[in-house]
């Protein structure tokens, strides 16, 4: 089977503005299957990556420290340049008076938790509202093949019933066997576990917020930090195609989960540990 490499899919540019690692990694990966995601930490950096960086939406946080979701978007529709682009708030607040005074300023307001299909829906109803930007076909990454790699795993299942245990401890294996398997899918892991998709998800998010396709790329992330600070590989590409993920789709997901690009111990400061303190209020894939 022949894939165009990742750098030649054309997907529209998309701004993700979110302060919290875990909450923007997630809305990263069920965004970044069809749009060219950058992201930015807090509003004050939305604005400077904006002067540079044209997208067909913003999609911001409400609730965030310095600049929030309500001023960004006061102070894009302030400017000439960027009065145009469509903004999307997220809150895990829906209280109606919230809501309406929203609104007001911005062009979709969702409460979090948001499903995966809902919000890449309206999301491409709210781009194509975008004048200097007609709506495209949205096309998903093609993935790539890799290598394998040493394993890590994400924070286990803490205080709960030992059968939700024994089933991360199983899914983690099941995905760390095929690692390196760009091909890998949802599908596969259900397959290999003896469940359907359906169950697959239900049970994992019985496990926390994670479904099953971002469970998988959290397995991969955080073996790749792992392979990063150890030293394992030579390069960071190759730290890439030993997680299953090409070097630009790889650079762009790290650094949307740490805040920091990928880079070897010694190249530069270590990777950041991601915080995964706020839990609470996340998408679902």
């Amino acid at each position: 089977m022949n894939f165009l490499p990742d750098s030649a899919v054309e997907r529209p540019p998309l701004l993700l503005v979110e302060d919290d690692p875990w909450m923007r990694a997630v809305v990263f990966d069920i965004l970044s299957e069809f749009w060219d995601v950058t992201t930015a930490r807090d509003g004050a950096e939305a604005l400077r990556i904006l002067e540079e960086f044209m997208p067909v939406a913003v999609v911001s946080d409400l609730i965030m420290p310095g600049i929030d979701g309500l001023m960004l978007c006061e102070r894009i529709r302030a400017d000439a340049r960027l009065a145009h682009l469509p903004v999307m708030l997220l809150s895990a607040n829906d209280a109606g008076d919230l809501r309406a005074s929203a609104l007001a300023t911005v062009d979709e307001f969702l409460v979090k938790p948001v499903h995966h299909a809902e919000l890449v829906v309206r999301l491409r109803k709210l781009a194509a509202r975008n004048p200097l930007h007609p709506p495209k076909p949205l096309v998903q990454p093609p993935p790539s093949a890799g290598s394998s790699a040493s394993r890590t795993s994400i924070p286990p299942v803490s205080g709960g019933p030992v059968h939700h245990r024994a089933f991360q401890q199983r899914v983690e294996a099941a995905i760390h066997a095929a690692l390196a398997d760009a091909l890998y899918t949802v599908d596969d892991l259900a397959r290999d576990l003896g469940v359907s998709p359906r169950q697959l998800r239900r049970r994992l998010l019985d496990l926390g917020p994670l479904g099953p396709k971002a469970y998988i790329r959290q397995v991969r992330l955080e073996a790749a930090r792992q392979a990063l600070e150890v030293g394992t590989f030579r390069s960071v590409a190759e730290v890439a195609a030993s997680v299953g993920m090409t070097p630009a789709y790889f650079s762009r997901a790290y650094r949307a989960w740490t805040g920091s690009a990928p880079s070897r111990r010694g190249e530069a400061e270590a990777p950041p540990e991601p915080d995964q303190a706020t839990l609470t209020s996340v998408c679902s894939d």
